[in-house]
């Protein structure tokens, strides 16, 4: 993707970069991605909404809170299912274009957002009307945000 596309990728670890070098199927792709200008180390303890807001697309892992953040603030986003282990989940059944199984539907997907036309922001409203159904009136993070400095 960074040699065909024009982006940047931020990557957010939840484990420390060392463990991806240290892994025999992840360390040659992970030291070409590291030594690219468009691949950015994100510090863990970053705030996913700074990240968030600063993405025009957001990946995920399966039905992590980022992808449920960037949807909600009606940003690109889609869960990425390597293992097609959550094939006809609930979040499946209920969204479209939201779930890929698999690198190749991946691959799809993210194509499908990167060209950003009129299908996709309808895809991304229909997915947030599926998900959230009008339950969040608030922006849960300034409602907490409020309620903090409001004791």
């Amino acid at each position: 993707l960074i040699d065909k596309y024009d982006l940047n990728i931020f990557f957010k670890r939840k484990y420390n970069y060392d463990l991806y070098l240290k892994n025999n199927f992840t360390n040659k792709i992970f030291e070409k991605l590291v030594d690219s200008n468009n691949f950015i180390l994100v510090e863990r303890y970053t705030s996913p909404r700074s990240i968030i807001n600063d993405s025009d697309l957001v990946v995920s892992m399966t039905f992590a809170t980022p992808g449920f953040e960037a949807l909600y603030l009606k940003k690109k986003s889609f869960f990425v299912d390597t293992n097609s282990n959550y094939k006809n989940s609930l979040i499946d059944q209920n969204t479209e274009n939201f779930v890929s199984h698999g690198i190749d539907d991946s691959l799809n997907l993210f194509k499908f957002y990167y060209e950003d036309n009129s299908e996709t922001k309808s895809t991304i409203q229909k997915n947030s009307d599926s998900i959230f159904e009008g339950s969040l009136d608030n922006d849960p993070i300034d409602f907490i945000k409020n309620l903090v400095v409001n004791i």
